[in-house]
């Protein structure tokens, strides 16, 4: 039994009518007293879908990733036996487009770590450049991001 002075939450047939109606993605709920996604989600496609998607198969994902994994980019640590082959899809998906944004922003590991640097006003700081460029690209992407916001 519903509290004395509070309504019935809105029925999620009214949530539809008042989207497509009145084009608002949000609705107060007044049974709630915040405001509710009136829109369906969508699904987040699964990583095998994208990579179907965007390189056609995954040993063109590996290829491509081979082909932006050059000294510049990229220090070696993969397993000899193993190589990129074993990684799954979702690595390699998010290994690519971290090369890639540091190929297109930076070109090489360098520029990144100066950059690095730089945004974390640390650039005569000879112990943190060298400390730095011990760490992986994707690591060095990501504290570049989180330094510079």
């Amino acid at each position: 039994m519903p509290c004395p002075g509070r309504r019935e939450p809105l029925p999620p047939s009214f949530a539809t009518l008042l989207h497509t109606v009145l084009g608002a993605a949000t609705y107060r709920d007044p049974f709630l007293g915040r405001a509710r996604r009136v829109w369906e989600m969508t699904m987040k496609k699964s990583p095998l879908a994208r990579v179907t998607e965007t390189f056609k198969d995954k040993k063109s994902l590996i290829e491509a990733v081979k082909g932006l994994a050059t000294d510049d980019l990229w220090l070696d640590r993969t397993n000899k036996d193993k190589g990129l082959d074993r990684v799954s899809s979702q690595k390699l998906l998010r290994l690519h487009e971290t090369l890639s944004a540091v190929k297109k922003e930076f070109k090489t590991r360098d520029g990144l770590i100066k950059a690095l640097a730089k945004s974390v006003k640390r650039e005569k700081d000879t112990g943190f450049v060298t400390r730095v460029s011990k760490y992986s690209t994707p690591r060095l992407w990501d504290a570049y991001k989180s330094a510079s916001k």
